[in-house]
């Protein structure tokens, strides 16, 4: 899921008038797209998406296997899931192509 870019200067705006913190704007982003597949996370992102996950505005499903971890907005679990197991096919399709 992709955040447009008016979305995205929005929330720099935001920051920039310091309107919400970073922090806050990390958890607006993650509420805007819906769902956020993780690979690497800077420590303060993932702190600040941990106080999401505390307040209740974020969820969040642990990386296993293949799958990444993914946090998401409440209420849209099953496209977390559905994100989660395209990257992982897509894993193994080119796992697949290479191997062959």
């Amino acid at each position: 899921m992709q955040i447009s870019q008016n979305d995205k200067e929005h929330l720099k705006d935001m920051v920039q008038q310091k309107k919400i913190t970073v922090d806050e704007a990390n958890i607006r982003m993650v509420e805007m797209k819906r769902v956020l597949v993780v690979f690497h996370l800077p420590a303060s992102v993932r702190k600040a998406l941990s106080q999401g996950l505390k307040e209740g505005r974020l969820e969040h499903i642990k990386k296993e296997g293949l799958k990444p971890e993914v946090y998401y907005k409440k209420g849209f679990e099953h496209l977390a899931k559905y994100e989660r197991s395209k990257y992982e096919r897509n894993i193994k399709n080119s796992i697949s192509s290479v191997c062959i």
